[in-house]
């Protein structure tokens, strides 16, 4: 039985998320599969490389196993133990690289556990489990890399204490964006540790920037709704920049940020935890994402264009008598 997740790549609000500001998050069509049977836990990455799952990837398994366990108990299932569980996973993106590889791993074991064991379960019950994967992880995650992974298209996240308030948007017309990988990565927990410090060293500047990030969501907003892609460009550059004065960008990122929009972005940040990983270039269609892929690829960078479709066009629906 096969299960997949995808990966997701954040618009506005990555680390702020975690101090109850809003986030925007797209899910991507790739991601990861799993498929059940064998003996042992096996992970292939997305360069074809396959080796045995280590003792975080085992020790993060056993903790969605137990919180399935617990859900399942109602249900009457027998609890599934690691030692009796083979699995083959295979990512088909960048580890590490700020796009929700380990969110997608863990939806993507959850769903195909439960497609074998014919369960339908609410997407707060699959999110209530795949946290206890991600905490492994990421210590303290926001939660919206699972929330985009379950719900897919573009969502607006937020977090307030345990609880999550998932919402989906739809944009008007089509979006077209570009990542880029800058070839290097960081650990998500690291960064995050970092922002908490920076906020214990200096509260107010720390408020001021979450009070413009806010703003920021805001317009972003706006933007979608009215499709406006200037703006929504604009938007994204000045999110890069507030996240660099967190010290979270690199050399590097700024470089893709400014030669993404010297060759035609419409805006650009980098998304994720930062510190490495991916730029998100927002571009005007199609078109203009091949002919960005095409340069970055040129220079020795993986990228991947990725659209989030505009809603079904209501005048198309026939209203019911």
């Amino acid at each position: 039985m096969k299960g997949t997740g995808r990966g997701k790549a954040i618009l506005f609000g990555e680390h702020a998320v975690l101090y109850g500001l809003p986030a925007v998050a797209m899910a991507l069509e790739r991601g990861a599969e799993v498929q059940v049977g064998g003996d042992r836990f096996f992970l292939e990455n997305m360069w074809g490389r396959r080796e045995e799952a280590g003792s975080l990837l085992q020790e993060a398994l056993l903790a969605l196993l137990e919180r399935r366990n617990t859900h399942d108990l109602l249900r009457k299932r027998s609890p599934v133990h690691p030692s009796t569980l083979g699995l083959t996973a295979r990512l088909h993106l960048p580890e590490g690289a700020g796009l929700g590889t380990s969110a997608a791993l863990g939806v993507a074991i959850l769903n195909a556990l439960d497609q074998r064991d014919g369960i339908a379960r609410s997407l707060e019950e699959a999110q209530s489990i795949v946290l206890a994967w991600e905490r492994l992880f990421h210590g303290n995650p926001s939660g919206v890399d699972i929330a985009a992974s379950l719900w897919g298209g573009l969502i607006h996240f937020e977090r307030k204490e345990e609880l999550a308030r998932v919402s989906p948007l739809a944009p008007p017309l089509p979006l077209c964006f570009v990542l880029i990988h800058s070839g290097t990565s960081a650990s998500t927990k690291a960064m995050v540790e970092a922002v908490a410090s920076r906020r214990a060293e200096n509260p107010s500047a720390f408020e001021k920037a979450l009070l413009e990030m806010r703003e920021a969501t805001a317009h972003g907003l706006r933007a979608l709704e009215a499709g406006d892609l200037h703006t929504l460009g604009l938007i994204l550059s000045r999110f890069h920049t507030l996240l660099s004065a967190w010290g979270l960008s690199t050399p590097r990122l700024d470089a893709i940020c400014e030669e993404s929009k010297r060759k035609g972005a419409l805006g650009a940040k980098l998304t994720g935890s930062g510190g490495g990983g991916c730029v998100i270039a927002l571009v005007s269609d199609r078109e203009a994402g091949n002919a960005l892929v095409a340069h970055f690829e040129q220079l020795g960078f993986w990228s991947y264009v990725a659209e989030v479709p505009p809603p079904p066009n209501p005048c198309l629906i026939e209203p019911k008598e």
